[in-house]
């Protein structure tokens, strides 16, 4: 498994399942990547009167085949209005990869307590899944490319750029999230 990290801040994570779907629990959650390791940091958030227990979290198929190392949340209970957090390892696993997902870079999420099985949707950053530093030459690139299947395109949305943004901007952005720029035409 990959380095003991320590827990996330609950104040970073964003709300994916609030106290009312929830049934009382709340989740909020980032998928991230730490010392070449990736992690779904988690909070949750007890709205109830009970200690919640038994809690695990499975990931159903998704774009990139992430999945928890151990589905089981390292927090044993969570005391009612309290807030626990954990940095769960999750790998690629070629059994839960779905390579044309509908739901693009979202992933459909259960989670599990001793009430029951509750569902939401989270999504998947970039900048969870690229590798930081990663180099390839234009040649290798350009021949990688051309074995790739007949439509193995897709369409991702760029935010926080304006619609002025020049292509030596938008390549900036892009190498800044860490996607390398190889070529690029006007």
């Amino acid at each position: 498994g990959g380095p003991r990290v320590p827990a996330p801040s609950a104040a970073h994570l964003k709300e994916v399942m609030s106290a009312v779907s929830g049934k009382g629990m709340e989740v909020r959650s980032s998928f991230v990547q730490r010392l070449n390791h990736y992690y779904y940091d988690v909070a949750v958030v007890n709205h109830t009167q009970a200690p919640l227990t038994a809690i695990a979290f499975q990931f159903n198929k998704n774009i990139v085949g992430f999945a928890p190392v151990d589905p089981v949340f390292p927090v044993a209970s969570v005391a009612p209005g309290e807030t626990a957090t954990a940095a769960m390892e999750i790998r690629m696993d070629p059994s839960k990869l779905e390579p044309k997902p509908a739901a693009g870079l979202a992933v459909q999420v259960a989670v599990k307590n001793q009430g029951g099985v509750l569902y939401y949707t989270d999504s998947i950053p970039l900048s969870a899944v690229l590798k930081r530093g990663f180099k390839m030459e234009a040649g290798e690139y350009l021949s990688t490319w051309k074995e790739l299947p007949a439509d193995p395109s897709g369409v991702l949305a760029l935010s926080g750029l304006p619609s002025s943004a020049t292509s030596e901007a938008v390549k900036q952005a892009l190498t800044a999230a860490g996607i390398v720029v190889v070529a690029s035409r006007a």
